[in-house]
């Protein structure tokens, strides 16, 4: 039997909800150790990155961006 989530985030425009789904996006794919540490952050959240960056598609995500353009619509769905 196969596991299924879902997971909705409501809010007004430009909250950050995009930005909150990709870190969890990001938290469910890391296979690593969950304490590993970057730079005084979890080694999940920024990879092998010490900086958090936009979500440009480099690693499979939501795109997220600042600012005041939006970037994301619809509905977005993974596989894992």
């Amino acid at each position: 039997v196969d596991k299924l989530s879902i997971v909705s985030v409501m809010g007004a425009y430009r909250t950050g909800k995009s930005f909150l789904l990709d870190v969890f996006l990001r938290y469910l794919q890391h296979d690593g150790d969950a304490k590993e540490k970057v730079d005084g952050l979890p080694g999940w959240l920024v990879g092998k990155d010490p900086h958090l960056r936009e979500g440009k598609g480099e690693v499979p995500g939501f795109f997220w961006r600042g600012g005041m353009d939006k970037c994301t619509e619809g509905i977005w769905m993974w596989s894992k």
